[in-house]
């Protein structure tokens, strides 16, 4: 038999302690190029076909289009796919930090 007792409780935050993941291939997050079912990498600054080194959208001054708000249809897009200002990568960042108590 055990003996009586209190038992302290405490209210603990707790976090993911990975990164978040976000794809450099479909720009998606969740996962890695490795890992990715995408056969084409996508482009961080237009979203197109093709690598952001080599993005004549980019070269040539042009505003940055965010893959993954277009996708979502959000009106500000005008940011890099990987930017911290986006606002799909603040939402995976929020689920990724929540209390559970």
């Amino acid at each position: 038999m055990t003996e009586a007792g209190n038992v302290d409780l405490k209210r603990l935050r707790a976090e993911d302690q990975s990164p978040l993941v976000q794809c450099t291939r479909c720009l998606g997050y969740g996962h890695g190029k490795k890992y990715c079912k995408e056969k084409t990498d996508l482009c961080s600054h237009c979203g197109g076909q093709h690598l952001s080194s080599r993005c004549a959208k980019r070269q040539e001054g042009a505003p940055p289009t965010c893959k993954n708000c277009s996708n979502a249809k959000l009106d500000k897009i005008d940011h890099n796919a990987f930017s911290e200002s986006c606002i799909i990568r603040r939402k995976c960042l929020a689920r990724s930090t929540v209390e559970y108590c």
